[in-house]
């Protein structure tokens, strides 16, 4: 089962019942989220660039995407 996140934020119900936040907390969420997940990337690049071999980007691409997928996932989960 897939569970649609733009269908999720049509329904208030719903949305409360899967991530226990309304829609319109989850929207102002997501801004404080990809700031908090930016910094705390750019800190951990930091540390650890003296011992990176090689650039950051290669590897394998995770499945959640946007910033909205990923807030998502860690609040219903």
């Amino acid at each position: 089962m897939v569970i649609d996140i733009e269908r999720a934020l049509k329904s208030d119900r719903l949305m409360k019942s899967l991530s226990g936040s309304s829609g319109e907390e989850f929207l102002k969420l997501i801004s404080e989220f990809r700031a908090a997940f930016f910094e705390v990337r750019h800190e951990k690049y930091q540390i650890e660039k003296a011992k990176r071999r090689r650039l950051p980007g290669g590897g394998q691409k995770g499945m959640l995407v946007g910033m909205d997928e990923k807030l998502f996932f860690i609040l219903f989960y």
